[in-house]
């Protein structure tokens, strides 16, 4: 377990990490960085503090580790069109997009090692379910050192966790409502795909995961959800904007797709970001998921900015967050590369009659953390 007297010694923070992680002495282990993007922010740099640490850490915890270093690639910050839509095959952005694609070599060697530590952001791609399928363990980590300390995981909340999703997983359909004072209103049907955790580290083979983090999550069912959802002031768009909304915005959704966005300049932005794909995917419900992580803030992106990927918004306790677009982690088809996230304040979740969430209040005893 880490402790927080090592305040940011990232050599320290990974060796615990990759202790939770199960890696033991004979293991071997891939570092895989993409090289920074001129002009975008914090989250695409290259992390040579990450990569040495981690090399350190391996080494004193006997696993045998080697680095490769990908070119790099935009990411999902604006569409580069091809002429005809966002899906064309000369897309260069949107969430799915790495430099392994075409790079068998390279894949190669990372299907072949025990744990790979994803420095280059690989969520959604065909290369990180080709790495899973191969048995790896596979580590995501694009937050800065602070988050990663304060936000570090226990099995307490993967074990939380596993108890949110049992509620949640394939296999039969549920009714997973959302509600809120703000004027919520929506029921989607759930258990067509597969549920999954994020709890913070990967100690399964086969198995990715992104560290730090703390979330349960499920998809919607092709073509369910009825109803709206309203965006309050003090929610987020973490995805593309890392923006607080300041003004309601209104989202109609029928059978499973937002129809209508009404509001002022936020739903403006969401209505011109999602157009500008022209991909009609984009509009699909995508994950619904539930944040339980203790340490984790909602005013975490005010103080970070770009220097996170927003992590702490999406996982705090009690937040409900909406996700549009892919499917593919849920082992769908919908691979559209437009990706929203929103997490929301003061939510009531229901799944199949059980209260999960009471006004962003944890409600399940084992779902909850003592004294919360």
């Amino acid at each position: 377990m880490y402790q927080a007297e090592h305040g940011y010694n990232l050599v320290k923070l990974f060796r615990a990490e990759f202790e939770l992680c199960k890696l033991k002495p004979g293991d071997t282990a891939a570092i895989m960085s993409s090289a920074s993007v001129p002009g975008l922010p914090g989250p695409w740099s290259y992390r040579k503090d990450y990569v040495d640490a981690a090399f350190q850490a391996f080494e004193e915890l006997g696993v045998a580790a080697f680095h490769i270093e990908l070119p790099p690639i935009p990411k999902p910050i604006l569409p580069i069109l091809d002429g005809q839509s966002a899906v064309g095959k000369n897309v260069t952005a949107g969430m799915g997009g790495t430099a392994l694609a075409g790079l068998r070599p390279a894949m190669s060697a990372l299907k072949q090692v025990n744990f790979v530590l994803d420095l280059a952001m690989t969520l959604f791609s065909p290369e990180l379910a080709e790495m899973v399928g191969a048995n790896a363990k596979v580590l995501i980590v694009c937050e800065p050192p602070e988050p990663c300390a304060r936000l570090f995981p226990s099995e307490d909340l993967k074990r939380r966790l596993l108890n949110a999703k049992r509620r949640m997983d394939k296999g039969k359909t549920r009714k997973f409502s959302v509600t809120s004072e703000a004027g919520t209103d929506i029921t989607i049907e759930i258990g067509q795909y597969s549920a999954a955790i994020e709890c913070g580290y990967a100690d399964d083979a086969g198995r990715w995961d992104a560290f730090p983090s703390g979330q349960a999550f499920c998809f919607a069912n092709d073509g369910s959800g009825d109803g709206v959802f309203v965006l309050n002031k003090g929610d987020q768009v973490v995805l593309p904007y890392m923006r607080y909304i300041e003004e309601p915005v209104t989202l109609v959704v029928k059978e499973g797709y937002i129809r209508e966005i009404k509001g002022g300049a936020d739903a403006q932005l969401i209505r011109d970001h999602l157009e500008s794909w022209h991909d009609p995917e984009v509009y699909a419900l995508g994950h619904q998921s539930l944040g339980l992580h203790p340490n984790a803030r909602w005013d975490a992106s005010a103080v970070y900015g770009w220097d996170s990927l927003g992590m702490d918004a999406r996982i705090f306790y009690g937040c409900y967050l909406l996700g549009t677009g892919p499917n593919t982690l849920g082992g769908g088809k919908r691979n559209t590369p437009c990706h929203f996230d929103i997490p929301m304040r003061n939510c009531s979740a229901v799944i199949d009659g059980e209260v999960i969430l009471d006004k962003g209040r944890v409600v399940p005893d084992d779902l909850r953390v003592q004294g919360r």
